[in-house]
């Protein structure tokens, strides 16, 4: 990061250091961001759920939603970004990020109280209600944030995310770039047209739900859904049209 952004940026004014740092990176991976579907605003607060692919996914979402809240895996240091400790220390430390240990309640209890406190904030957050990066987006999503929202009141945004071509970064892969992070970094540095499409559905008002899993399964439908469409225009050539660039 240093190399491009100035440490008193980042370190100063996280967010406009958060938003600086991903475009760099993004720039560098050929990366465009291209925007559907509902206009986009963190305000009021709200619970944005998402499909999840990539380790990329958080710094897209951080380039356009820099104050925005993102749990995630506690052990994603180890596990993925083992090459890129330091900055994943950072990125952990700085931005704005909700580690939690899958399968530890614990660790449950402790994300449900901070989610909670971010919201009394007015700060929102996101989910990747898969629990982990798949290549595929599977379901069925965990349910607990979706009951934790319907609990609290909060609004709930679903996304929907898909990259060009196939740069999942997940252990349910068959390439070896689907395995590893710095194997993914070159299968991007090869191609020049790299695209990450994301449509953000309707804003969904929680209080109009009795039953939080059945609000669970209308997000997978919707989603999965969308999914699909993305995967029928990609193979129709019609996505390159008609979006906003990012």
């Amino acid at each position: 990061f240093h190399m491009y952004i100035s440490p008193q940026l980042l370190y100063q004014n996280p967010e406009d250091g958060i938003q600086k740092a991903c475009s760099v990176i993004l720039n560098k991976l050929n990366m465009t961001i291209h925007l559907e579907g509902e206009k986009i605003s963190q305000f009021p607060k709200k619970l944005y759920v998402c499909n999840h692919h990539s380790y990329l996914d958080v710094i897209v979402f951080k380039k356009i939603l820099p104050d925005c809240h993102v749990v995630l895996k506690q052990n994603i240091r180890q596990d993925i970004f083992f090459a890129f400790a330091r900055i994943m220390d950072y990125v952990v430390d700085h931005w704005d990020v909700i580690p939690y240990k899958q399968g530890d309640r614990d660790s449950g209890k402790k994300v449900k109280e901070i989610m909670k406190k971010k919201w009394e904030k007015e700060k929102s957050v996101l989910v990747f209600p898969e629990g982990t990066t798949r290549c595929k987006l599977k379901t069925p999503f965990f349910p607990g944030s979706f009951r934790m929202a319907c609990q609290e009141g909060i609004d709930i945004q679903p996304i929907t995310l898909y990259y060009n071509h196939d740069y999942s970064c997940a252990d349910d892969g068959e390439e070896q770039y689907h395995l590893n992070v710095v194997e993914n970094l070159k299968h991007f540095a090869y191609r020049k047209d790299n695209r990450c499409y994301l449509h953000f559905h309707p804003v969904i008002n929680t209080k109009n739900w009795t039953n939080a899993d059945f609000l669970r399964e209308h997000c997978e439908k919707i989603m999965l859904d969308k999914w699909h469409e993305y995967i029928k225009r990609d193979d129709a050539h019609e996505l390159e049209d008609n979006k906003l660039i990012v």
